[in-house]
C-alpha cells in the first residue's frame, strides 16, 4: 500500500468540489442545482473514504504493517475527508451565502478557506463551537454526512487495532481450513 496513491486518489476526489463552483459560475450561475449536487457528489466522496478505509485497514493486516505506519496513513486518509469537506462547504457556500449562518462576509479569499477548513476540523472531531451553523438542507445533509464518516474513520482507528488484526487473521484461517477439503485415510482397522 503506498501514500502516493492514496494521495493522489484524494486529490482527485477534493477536486470533484472545486469543479462543482467551476461549473457553477461559468455554466449554470446560481443555479439551485448546483446546490443540490454538491450533497450527492458528497455521498459519493464518503462512499469513497468509507472504502479507502476499509481498504487501508485490511492492506495493513494482509501486508503485516506496523501500528505506526497504519496510523500515518489513516491520519492522511481523515486529513483529506477534512479537506475534501471544507471543498464541499465552500462551494455551497459560494453557490448560496444563506446556506451557513456566522460566516464572515469581511474575509480574504485565505481567511474564507481557513473558516472552512476550521469548521471542517471542528466538524470532524465533534467539538462544533456553534460559531458556524448549516441553514439549507444540502448544507445539513453535509454536515450529517461528514459526522458519520468521522464516527465511521474514528472506529477504524480507536478498535484495538492488534484485535482487529487477529480476528480478520482467525476468520481468513477459518475460511481456508473449511475449505480444504478432508483427507481420508486407510489405516489397519478398515
Amino acid at each position: 500500500m503506498k501514500i502516493k496513491e492514496i494521495f493522489i486518489k484524494s486529490i482527485v476526489i477534493i477536486f470533484l468540489g472545486w469543479f462543482i463552483i467551476f461549473l457553477d459560475e461559468y455554466f449554470f450561475p446560481k443555479s439551485i442545482y448546483a446546490e443540490v449536487i454538491i450533497p450527492i457528489v458528497a455521498l459519493f466522496k464518503v462512499i469513497f473514504f468509507v472504502y479507502q478505509s476499509y481498504y487501508i485497514v485490511m492492506k495493513v493486516i494482509e501486508h503485516n504493517v506496523s501500528y505506526h505506519r497504519f496510523l500515518i496513513i489513516t491520519t492522511i486518509n481523515i486529513f483529506f475527508i477534512i479537506c475534501s469537506f471544507a471543498v464541499d462547504y465552500a462551494s455551497i457556500y459560494h453557490i448560496n451565502p444563506a446556506s451557513f449562518e456566522g460566516v464572515n462576509t469581511d474575509f480574504s479569499l485565505g481567511e474564507i478557506i481557513f473558516e472552512w477548513f476550521y469548521f471542517s476540523v471542528l466538524n470532524y472531531t465533534n467539538f462544533g463551537y456553534g460559531e458556524i451553523l448549516p441553514k439549507t438542507i444540502p448544507s445539513k445533509s453535509l454536515v450529517m454526512m461528514q459526522d458519520l464518516i468521522s464516527f465511521m474513520t474514528i472506529l477504524y482507528v480507536l478498535t484495538d487495532f492488534v484485535t482487529l488484526k487477529q480476528s480478520i487473521e482467525e476468520s481468513n484461517f477459518m475460511k481456508k481450513r473449511k475449505e480444504k477439503p478432508a483427507i481420508i485415510s486407510k489405516g489397519k482397522h478398515d
